[in-house]
């Protein structure tokens, strides 16, 4: 058949899969209808913005205006291991007779309606930010981003936090004082002494645990809990017992504060899924059609 006719006059080009042969031994190309197309990945929603090239090969045969290709049926083709022209060495099968210009063009649209039901891009989703995965973005670098992108409000709330942590250790810090003006001890002065230089350097050392725990608190998608602080057993001198038990309430309230804001922003990073793009008809572009000789079983 002259491929001249398959256009209405217009030649269709003719490429061939090279096939090294053993000495003595013919090998058989039969023909194949070969597309090449660019798909335009646009989705309004997540701003994705891509580019597919597709090359794909089919066997030709006879075909209704429904029928529909299966993804088993399509084979793809590097185009860079593809040659011009027909085989110079082997035998060619003839092209089918019913291949006509109308055939084509029926299996063209055949090809475009394959694409549309097979080509699909997925990319990542975070509901809770609605952010979206760029091109080629993998899930764990997308998490990444995802927790760059929260960790601003996080360290925020975390200051916030903080902020009232020290605001509530100034409290402590002026009960004791208020306290320790009328406290009577029957270890005279030096207890005195004693318990506020205690107090005031547990309030120091509180008001640090709980400085380093803010500091140290990072948002991460799991990690460790806060732990609680070990209580105290031991009061050598009266009074002292309340302003521990005062204290180790603020440092657990800090830390359970802490924990509750880090499973918070915990929870909006894993709201996390797959998010499918499909192209529309018009983003599908066909660069050309071919006949493709490829090579079958090799034959004595």
């Amino acid at each position: 058949m002259n491929l001249q006719t398959l256009q209405g006059g217009g030649p269709i080009k003719e490429l061939h899969f090279p096939q090294v042969s053993p000495e003595g031994v013919e090998v058989e190309f039969a023909p194949q209808i070969y597309f090449e197309a660019k798909i335009d990945f646009n989705d309004v929603r997540s701003g994705f913005r891509d580019t597919s090239s597709v090359s794909k090969a089919m066997e030709i045969y006879p075909v209704d205006d429904d029928d529909l290709w299966t993804r088993d049926m399509a084979r793809d083709i590097d185009p860079e291991l593809v040659a011009s022209g027909t085989p110079a060495t082997g035998r060619l099968r003839p092209l089918p007779a019913f291949l006509d210009a109308e055939m084509m063009k029926r299996m063209e649209g055949m090809f475009v309606n394959y694409l549309m039901r097979y080509s699909v891009v997925r990319i990542y989703r975070n509901f809770a930010l609605n952010v979206y995965s760029n091109p080629g973005e993998s899930l764990e670098d997308f998490g990444r981003r995802c927790t760059e992108i929260l960790g601003e409000s996080f360290r925020k709330d975390l200051d916030g936090l903080h902020e009232v942590s020290q605001r509530k250790l100034e409290q402590v810090r002026e009960k004791c004082l208020r306290e320790s003006v009328g406290l009577v001890s029957t270890g005279g002065e030096f207890d005195e002494i004693k318990r506020d230089s205690h107090w005031k350097s547990k309030i120091h050392k509180v008001s640090e645990h709980i400085a380093d725990l803010f500091l140290k608190t990072e948002l991460s998608k799991a990690g460790p809990d806060v732990e609680s602080p070990e209580p105290h057993s031991s009061y050598p001198l009266p009074g002292l017992q309340l302003v521990d038990e005062r204290l180790q309430y603020v440092e657990i309230e800090a830390r359970q504060k802490i924990m509750h804001l880090l499973n918070q922003h915990r929870e909006k990073l894993r709201t996390t899924d797959e998010y499918t793009i499909r192209p529309n008809l018009k983003d599908i572009h066909l660069v050309r059609r071919c006949i493709l000789w490829m090579p079958q079983e090799l034959e004595p």
